[in-house]
């Protein structure tokens, strides 16, 4: 029997997964978005979609990429990346035109130090999209593990120029920033990322570190200040 929740395979025996200690049963695979419900389920969970039990219905997931992506995300999580990259390279083979399988199979790629490999799915991704900020931002990130830190922060730019909200994108250009020397630079950025999440002491920390590096020891002081009192708030 293959595990409905972590796709493993075990005998038939078994009335819990012994991977995953999910209760074993034949799960109603949604048609349109591949999630996987309980068999009680008479609606999808995750899309709202009406479900079938008609078992010939549910092995057409075969043939759905989306059943094959929603394995491989759970295969990330559980740490299983090499058979994530199999279940993604399945669903681009049924969808070749999906920005998002190559960039989750790209993430994977990184995750096993592939970073070279890694850029040119990011870059087939940007292809298909060339709007999609967070292809950007990891392409930038391999970039950066591959000590091309002028190409990360271009890449880190665009990202930021098609999602000017997410304060990873700043933290991430200032890491590189850092490593060219620039600390004056990444005053603005840690502002910035400040600014969309004020509560993070983390910002307001590396901003004092990098005050002092600037011997401007007040301003240091009052942000090391700040981050040590929001987390004694998050404690």
């Amino acid at each position: 029997m293959e595990c409905y929740m972590c796709s493993m395979v075990y005998d038939d025996d078994f009335e819990y997964c012994p991977y995953c200690g999910e209760k074993s049963y034949e799960p109603i695979i949604c048609l349109e978005c591949g999630f996987k419900n309980d068999n009680k389920e008479i609606f999808c969970s995750k899309c709202g979609a009406e479900l079938s039990k008609n078992s010939h219905e549910t092995n057409l997931n075969k043939y759905n990429p989306q059943y094959y992506e929603n394995r491989g995300n759970y295969l990330i999580d559980i740490g299983a990346y090499n058979e994530a990259i199999k279940n993604y390279d399945d669903a681009i083979k049924l969808y070749p035109n999906n920005q998002e399988y190559y960039n989750n199979k790209a993430y994977c790629l990184s995750l096993l130090n592939q970073f070279e490999e890694a850029i040119t799915y990011y870059d087939k991704a940007i292809k298909l999209d060339p709007k999609y900020a967070e292809a950007y931002h990891n392409k930038g990130k391999c970039l950066k593990e591959l000590n091309k830190f002028e190409e990360a922060v271009t890449y880190y730019d665009k990202a930021i120029k098609l999602n000017p909200n997410n304060a990873d994108y700043y933290c991430n250009k200032i890491i590189c920033l850092e490593d060219l020397g620039y600390l004056e630079e990444t005053l603005e950025y840690y502002d910035k990322a400040i600014q969309l999440n004020p509560n993070n002491p983390t910002y307001y920390y590396n901003k004092g570190n990098v005050l002092k590096k600037l011997n401007k020891h007040k301003e240091a002081e009052k942000h090391i200040n700040k981050a040590m009192e929001l987390l004694l708030t998050i404690e």
